[in-house]
């Protein structure tokens, strides 16, 4: 268990009335120093659709159920634009909570546990957590978009390990697996896949690769069999690599923004669209499954980070409206 602050209880009931609002980021992106689509990339919300923007468009949105709502550690101690979620195997819920510094653990029904982060940045203290993954063993790695480390915590929130990503610049996304720690590095397009010691065990994709090119990836994570899949947020597109880097094949998936990515059980891939405040579903080859909304009272404004947890919730965090939903798809 984390560090216990004199904090209490954040979760509301699915019950509960939540306050609407316009989604104001016309593109999550930009406004976090992203650049725009490449040429033959996915069309940009207000250009001229491509073919999965159009089955994507045309397919009526499913609302997805409520389960859960934390919007931080108390009520007088809200989220500040958190961007991540992750599970690990005991249920527990970790947000980065970026805008506060922090990464904020909850139990499975939604009980605040602790938090960590402060610190010296050298010692695995937080600037700005982006991302956050779980890993296999049941710890969790922080990706730290301001000073390019990545920190590992075990359940106890002690830092296991703190190492610095090299050259990364403006990265949001990491994603964990059987063969290590995976970062989408945004603001080079290049993925990046790391051993358990920290040391990189090999560079791929980027805006210049002759296949498989990645211009903005910012969302990514790993199948069972070490798979990666990246979210490039300019293109549009899913794409999904080897271990070691060689490309095997990808798709326009019709998201834009700062898109994250989950892998869900049956399979198939759920992409955040924060650009027109929806979900996207994706089989591994390319077929539309489904778009979501949220429900008739609670609305999803700016979806950024996405998890998965044992019984098949989907955790995603609103980064504009400060809070995070567990929710489970129709």
């Amino acid at each position: 268990m984390f560090p216990i602050s004199h904090r209490g209880l954040t979760a509301h009931a699915a019950s509960a009335a939540v306050l609407r609002a316009a989604f104001v980021g016309a593109f999550a992106l930009l406004a976090l120093g992203c650049g725009n689509a490449s040429p033959g990339g996915s069309a940009q919300p207000g250009a001229a659709p491509n073919a999965s923007e159009k089955i994507a468009e045309a397919a009526d949105p499913q609302h997805v159920r409520i389960e859960l709502i934390l919007t931080g550690p108390s009520v007088n101690d809200p989220f500040r634009s958190p961007n991540g979620v992750a599970i690990v195997v005991d249920g527990s819920i970790y947000v980065a909570d970026s805008g506060a510094k922090r990464l904020v653990q909850f139990d499975a029904s939604g009980r605040f546990l602790g938090e960590v982060g402060s610190g010296d940045a050298a010692k695995g203290g937080l600037v700005e957590p982006i991302d956050v993954a779980s890993s296999p063993d049941g710890s969790v790695v922080v990706l730290d978009r301001s000073t390019g480390n990545i920190v590992t915590y075990d359940a106890a929130g002690v830092v296991v390990r703190s190492y610095p990503g090299p050259g990364l610049y403006n990265p949001f996304g990491i994603g964990s697996g059987p063969t290590g720690v995976v970062v989408a590095d945004t603001g080079t397009g290049r993925l990046i896949r790391f051993e358990a010691t920290g040391d990189v065990a090999t560079e791929f994709a980027g805006r210049e690769v002759a296949s498989g090119a990645t211009f903005d990836p910012s969302g990514v994570t790993t199948e069972p069999d070490g798979t990666i899949v990246a979210a490039d947020g300019a293109r549009g597109t899913l794409q999904r690599y080897k271990p070691d880097g060689s490309f095997i094949s990808g798709f326009d998936a019709a998201a834009n923004g700062l898109v994250r990515v989950v892998r869900l059980r049956d399979g198939s891939f759920l992409l955040s669209d924060p650009a027109r405040s929806r979900l996207v579903r994706w089989a591994a080859d390319g077929k539309f499954i489904a778009r979501y909304a949220g429900s008739d009272d609670v609305e999803i404004v700016h979806p950024t980070g996405l998890a998965v947890d044992a019984t098949g919730a989907v955790y995603i965090v609103d980064t504009d409206m400060n809070r995070v939903l567990k929710v489970t798809l129709p």
